[in-house]
């Protein structure tokens, strides 16, 4: 019996707690689990977070001690303006000391975290912060610009991060002035099901679901991160996920931090030398890369035989990663690529993993974490497909951890995902004759590009305030970085041309008032969409095109 039929077999969801200070009978607290209990170790005076800024080298550090401070600054700063248990602030910064004291002061304090992608225009950031009733904005200057204060009546405090001088409003906060305050603290002893972050994650068939994270995702996370990204303290790991990611949040921060290995994180525009010079000059064993990340250095110029690196282990998720890309990664950094696969509302549930005797096949999800029973079902019915037939994969919610507990202000929809014997992904996948799970495209019209999954829906929503615009359909196309790319077919009214002017025109319109990652990298001009008798976009004949 090979090492993971051994684990799967003996695995007890009662040892993974016992590896926690918290209880599920109790209090269980993620911010207390990550920093808190280090900063009362002999761990405290090691590094927890290391920012590297790509466009100079330079980096920002924080022990586990200096961060638990600071978070404990924050929290009574917060409370200062107002703030108490339960209140929901949000963070669209890039990865930053003042993002991170955030992100631990609201978990230790027992607000709920709302994280915003600092790509993020004004459409997609002030529908999350209306939809969620933050009351707190932490964000820089350049940022702070995109978020409508005014018409947001329960959004009562704006923090800029940043020189004070660069302010954009005399009602902004210098977030600053929380170093003043005294940082101890007292940990709020949160349920394990509490909701310590509301994360957004984007539909099909309408704008995106704040998906409501308990305090004890870490714990649903275990099986994934132990035994697939082999997360463990004497690793040097650089978690190179974005933070307002579920997997940034909480596998390369939240996970990463309470496993005592700390993180490293990378601000500004991606580009392949910095983050090589990451790997060689902190001597990185452990290493998370999305797929279109690992392309991009498979395609670079970069001369690996010159450098000395360390890496023995890549993990990757977000998207399928191509066979090519595995073999390369294999070949030239010489370590263990792991790729595995979760969703928000569940738990990194199919993985491969990092034990000697596993045996990777290229392409391949891999095979269910202990603890859950994951299946491939049948569109219509709650029966499991026969062998290397497509369905759609779903996880047993009995006995099973899960990462959350519902959608926000969404009862209904709640009770569909979470209410049956199933959650099921809107994926599509098959079980091979080995028991490999293979993922086989999305079920529903979500468009996974680089690692980012992108709700139709709210790109047609941006695309028809245009005012060339009077009709759009949105659809992911193939494509062999990014994985797929958002494809917009436009209608324009009568009083505009099509023209590659306007292509370009419509492309920044989306970037500046949605995000960067979601304007459509192709537009095709129509005088008609596809409808079905009911009016529907047809996306399919859209994909076909």
């Amino acid at each position: 019996m090979g090492r993971y039929q051994e684990i799967r077999k003996s695995f007890k969801w009662d040892q993974v707690w016992d590896t926690y200070r918290g209880d599920k009978e109790c209090w269980f607290n993620i911010g207390y689990e990550a920093v808190g209990k280090h900063a009362d170790s002999n761990r405290r005076d090691k590094i927890a977070v290391r920012v590297v800024d790509f466009a100079d080298g330079g980096a920002e550090e924080m022990t586990y001690g200096e961060l638990d401070q600071a978070a404990g600054r924050m929290i009574n700063f917060l409370h200062d303006l107002g703030l108490s248990e339960g209140d929901r602030i949000a963070t669209m910064l890039e990865p930053c000391s003042e993002l991170y004291t955030t992100t631990v002061a609201a978990w230790l304090g027992g607000f709920e975290l709302v994280p915003l992608s600092p790509l993020f225009g004004p459409d997609a950031a002030n529908y999350r912060i209306r939809e969620a009733g933050v009351e707190a904005v932490v964000t820089s200057p350049k940022r702070r610009e995109k978020i409508d204060v005014e018409s947001i009546k329960h959004l009562n405090h704006m923090l800029t991060a940043g020189d004070p001088t660069d302010l954009t409003a005399n009602d902004d906060c210098p977030f600053s002035e929380y170093a003043a305050y005294d940082p101890e603290y007292q940990v709020v002893k949160t349920d394990p099901d509490d909701t310590c972050t509301i994360q957004y994650t984007s539909g099909t068939t309408g704008p995106p679901k704040g998906v409501m994270a308990k305090h004890a995702i870490i714990v649903s996370m275990y099986p994934g991160f132990t035994w697939a990204a082999d997360h463990r303290p004497e690793h040097e790991y650089f978690g190179a996920g974005p933070p307002a990611w579920s997997y940034g949040l909480f596998g390369c921060t939240a996970f990463a931090l309470s496993k005592g290995m700390g993180t490293i994180a990378y601000r500004g525009k991606f580009e392949p030398q910095p983050f090589v010079d990451v790997l060689e000059t902190y001597g990185i064993t452990n290493v998370f890369a999305p797929p279109t990340l690992l392309r991009q250095l498979s395609q670079s110029d970069v001369d690996f035989d010159a450098l000395d690196l360390d890496v023995e282990l890549v993990a990757t998720a977000g998207e399928p990663l191509d066979s090519n890309t595995i073999e390369w990664a294999q070949g030239t950094l010489d370590a263990t690529i792991v790729d595995h696969y979760g969703f928000t509302e569940g738990a990194m549930a199919i993985n491969n993993y990092s034990f000697d005797d596993w045996e990777i096949k290229p392409g391949s999800m891999g095979k269910p974490a202990p603890g859950f029973d994951v299946r491939v079902l049948d569109r219509d019915e709650d029966i499991e497909v026969e062998r290397n037939e497509v369905g759609e994969i779903a996880i047993r919610t009995e006995d099973a951890c899960l990462n959350a507990t519902g959608y926000l202000d969404m009862p209904e929809k709640t009770e569909e995902t979470w209410g049956g014997k199933w959650i099921r992904t809107d994926d599509l996948g098959r079980v091979d004759e080995d028991g490999y799970f293979w993922f086989e495209g999305r079920a529903d019209d979500v468009i996974l590009s680089a690692g980012h999954r992108i709700g139709p829906t709210e790109v047609e929503n941006t695309l028809l305030t245009h005012d060339a615009i009077s009709e759009a359909g949105v659809v992911g196309l193939p494509d062999q970085e990014r994985g797929e790319i958002v494809a917009a077919f436009i209608v324009l009214t009568d009083n505009y041309e099509a023209s590659n002017e306007l292509k370009e025109e419509v492309q920044k319109f989306v970037r500046e008032e949605l995000a960067k990652t979601k304007y459509p990298r192709k537009i095709t001009f129509m005088d008609d969409l596809p409808k079905t008798n009911s009016g529907k976009i047809r996306r399919k004949e859209l994909r076909e095109r």
